[in-house]
């Protein structure tokens, strides 16, 4: 960002006295509005406070008490004391509730009688895996005790590194929806990933529908630097509530010496953001972190600064410096307004905070009072140079008022170099060339229309590269030129950089998202160090330089996963620290970990229909489209007239006709009398053609096969033979037997009138015959007869060997077997 005129308001430590007990009296419920957490008024607060250690370790559960919690609010200036309950550790709440619970309870106890806040901490790092427990035990708190002002709900502390999407924001809706149904109006504050640092994570993905949440970041000085203070930084910036629960002067593990310039540079941003926060912590445990040496026994406060750590010592310093006034006395300005300088169109916002109950604000410009800027901030959009004006504030309450300083509007007046702003993402083909920073003054001579801060005036190229000297003669740049194997070709570079130079861009983000930033660069030496700042805001904190002895080739400096908001801004490259390097193409590409509904790490995707779906779109798997005959989604494929698929994929051309009916594919055809039947007609052929070859003709065969009537002009002649045969040629022979033709038979012998054929086969014998009374059937096996008169009438029906005919008289008759024989026999 465009370096700031800071005015300091130093702060002074009062008398102490009953003014300690007045934090909750004097703010009263707390919420959430935007950014800001505000007091019953809706002004701006800041807590400030001291974390307890673990609930369920020695080190820290003995100053889980009044007393000492007392000396921390008197002689600290704590407004907040965080109860960090142990959860899953040895003696904690999953094996121990009734322990804990009291202990958490009786600091609760203590909070509201000294009147101050209380953050009642969830100290898990996997809250989520303890749902049932952590349901059961806010629940307690909030029925107990969500009457009170004073309570502070902290639900997972410190979660590791798991979705927030996924895991973290789902555990904390249904911890929030229990709170609820007992405390509608209590802060709620969540962890987000990577202990409690990822709170950018939270942009456009916030909880909803639940309401006052805020949202913490933990930072330790000794690990966490200009990274996470940009993770804050972005959240702020897009209306995020932060608060920080928990921090520490030393490394993350809670150990190791104060790093007393990164804990001054987090104290600064805290303060320039009226960020609420909390030490850690009160404890004698050897360990950096701790505010009490490991020989100090006393548990009840009673401490001198002899006792104390050196980051006690630092930490108390800060709060003295800090210390929060209330009610009994006028407003008193903590952080007072300061000089903004933007571009033309960009926002400008000017801020002031003060403590002191029931604030008042209103702001005035050189043209006079503003109407409607009663709030502690007051944002211009899309300053203009008509703009450019002081701005101060006013503050009130019943005990007097005050007055901020004034902050001047400058609107800086640099171009982008090329006319036209970097379209990001970038291309391979066009990147944003370090050479190319805006149009505009060196800091060192401007600093209202800078667009870059080199050390000197002039150039340092030396002579004997003074052909560089040609590109951009006007700026006091140091250039040179190199080729780049990613870009292709030869590109111009930023050479013989110095610490804390800076270069501006202006930038056209198109699309607000994650995106990998890759610096093409390299040094001959180690140490060269740089940041990169966009919209004012560090979003990749120090990078290390490449290094090669042979300044040779360029290499990739690649953070991944910065989140960009869409628009017109400007990026910054800081010079962080120097070394022999040379920096000359900046990429900026949308991050592979964002899926398609612009969540990072999220797991939307194009489906077949090529719609972004899962994830929180909302959307199913192909639900916007539908798969064609060919089984492809979304595809053109097509049932033809003669339900074939066609088209599309298939690559098929349809090539069905109609039928004789019309119909596509049909079956219907014309019968041979030239009538359409079959098919879909409905129609039946009824053509036929007669044995005379006539369409529906009325000739036909007889029973004798001869085609008669009709048009053939033919009478039927055709008569049954004595064997029922037509036109056959049996006939009766002298012993009155049809014989001949079809019957098998021969004529009897005339001389004894026997039948020839008497003896049906080898195995049935009729004996004798011609017979008087009785004949005889020799047969082996079951047999069926049957007797018939010469008119064809059974008279005797049988299955005995011998048949009597004596009841009949005699003549020619017939025997029929069930084996299908026929045989004639005479009665005499």
């Amino acid at each position: 960002m465009l370096k700031k005129i800071y005015i300091l308001a130093l702060g002074v430590l009062l008398s102490i006295g009953g003014t300690f007990a007045q934090a909750v009296s004097t703010y009263g419920d707390l919420s959430v509005s935007g950014a800001n957490l505000v007091d019953k008024n809706n002004n701006p607060v800041q807590l400030q406070g001291m974390s307890l250690f673990w609930s369920n370790w020695s080190e820290g559960h003995p100053y889980w008490n009044e007393a000492a919690i007392q000396k921390l609010r008197d002689d600290w200036c704590i407004n907040v004391v965080r109860a960090a309950m142990g959860v899953e550790a040895n003696g904690g709440y999953i094996s121990d509730p009734t322990t804990n619970m009291t202990r958490v309870k009786a600091v609760i106890d203590a909070a509201i009688a000294l009147d101050i806040y209380v953050i009642v901490d969830f100290h898990s790092h996997a809250a989520n895996n303890y749902k049932s427990q952590a349901k059961a035990f806010f629940k307690e708190i909030a029925q107990t005790y969500g009457s009170k002002p004073n309570i502070i709900y902290e639900v997972f502390n410190e979660p590791l590194d798991v979705s927030w999407t996924g895991t973290i924001k789902p555990y904390c809706e249904e911890i929030i929806d229990e709170i609820r149904k007992y405390d509608t109006e209590n802060v709620v504050i969540c962890g987000t990933r990577t202990w409690s640092q990822r709170v950018d994570e939270v942009i456009g993905n916030k909880i909803t529908n639940r309401g006052d949440i805020a949202y913490t970041c933990h930072f330790y000085a000794g690990s966490h630097f200009d990274t996470q203070r940009g993770y804050v930084q972005q959240a702020i910036n897009n209306n995020i509530c932060v608060f920080i629960t928990e921090y520490g002067t030393v490394n993350a593990n809670g150990n190791g010496s104060v790093n007393a310039g990164n804990t001054d540079a987090w104290f600064e941003f805290i303060t320039d953001n009226n960020l609420s926060h909390c030490n850690w912590s009160v404890s004698n445990k050897n360990e950096g972190a701790s505010i009490l040496k490991s020989s100090v026994g006393n548990t009840t406060g009673g401490w001198s600064n002899s006792d104390y750590t050196t980051s006690g010592l630092k930490v108390k310093t800060f709060l003295n410096a800090h210390c929060p006034t209330y009610g009994s006395s006028a407003p008193t300005i903590t952080k007072d307004v300061e000089d903004v300088i933007v571009y033309a169109g960009y926002d400008a916002t000017f801020k002031v905070f003060a403590s002191g109950g029931d604030l008042s604000y209103q702001w005035y410009s050189t043209s006079g009072k503003i109407n409607g800027a009663t709030s502690n901030s007051y944002t211009i959009t899309a300053a203009t140079t008509a703009d450019e004006k002081e701005y101060w504030a006013e503050i009130t309450n019943a005990k007097g008022d005050v007055t901020s300083s004034k902050g001047n509007l400058i609107i800086n007046s640099s171009t982008p170099y090329l006319g036209s702003p970097f379209v990001v993402p970038t291309t391979k083909s066009k990147p944003i060339n370090a050479a190319d920073f805006d149009a505009g003054d060196n800091y060192l001579n401007n600093p209202t229309s800078a667009s870059y801060f080199d050390d000197k005036v002039g150039n340092d190229v030396p002579s004997s590269e003074a052909h560089y000297l040609n590109y951009r003669p006007e700026t006091d740049g140091d250039f040179g030129t190199t080729y780049d194997a990613s870009y292709g070709g030869d590109v111009n570079m930023l050479s013989y950089l110095s610490t804390d130079e800076w270069f501006n861009y202006t930038i056209d983000v198109k699309k607000t998202s994650y995106y990998k930033l890759e610096i093409r660069c390299i040094s001959g030496t180690a140490g060269g160090k740089v940041s990169v700042e966009v919209g004012g805001v560090d979003v990749t904190g120090s990078l290390s330089i490449p290094v090669d002895a042979d300044y040779y080739p360029l290499q990739g400096l690649i953070v991944n996963n910065i989140e960009l908001t869409a628009g017109v801004q400007i990026l910054r490259l800081n010079i962080v620290a120097t070394s022999e390097m040379s920096i000359a193409n900046i990429y900026l590409t949308e991050s592979p970990d964002v899926d398609c509904n612009g969540e990072l790490n999220g797991n939307a995707f194009i489906d077949d229909c090529d719609v972004c779906v899962g994830g929180s779109t909302g959307l199913t798997e192909n639900s916007l489209c539908e798969q064609d005959c060919y089984g492809t989604w979304g595809g053109d494929a097509y049932i033809d007239n003669c339900d074939e698929c066609v088209g599309g994929a298939t690559k098929k051309t349809s090539t069905c006709e109609k039928d004789c009916h019309g119909t596509f594919g049909g079956t219907a055809t014309l019968d041979a009398c030239d009538v359409c039947v079959g098919g879909e007609t409905g129609v039946t052929s009824t053509c036929v053609i007669d044995c005379n070859g006539d369409e529906n003709g009325t000739a036909t065969l007889d029973e004798c096969n001869v085609c008669v009537g009709g048009k053939t002009g033919v009478t039927s002649t055709c008569e049954k033979d004595c064997h029922g045969t037509f036109g056959g040629t049996a006939t009766l022979d002298e012993c009155d037997i049809c014989v001949g033709g079809k019957t098998g038979k021969t004529a009897c012998d005339p001389n004894t009138g026997t039948p020839v054929n008497d003896v049906l086969n080898m195995e049935v014998v009729i004996s004798p015959n011609p017979f008087t009374d009785i004949f005889t059937i020799d047969y082996i096996g079951d047999l069926e007869w049957e007797v018939s008169n010469v008119l064809g009438q059974v008279i005797l029906r049988g299955t005995t060997q011998t048949v009597d005919m004596s009841a009949y008289s005699t003549g020619s008759y017939i025997i029929k077997l069930s084996t299908g024989q026929m045989a004639h026999i005479v009665k005499r």
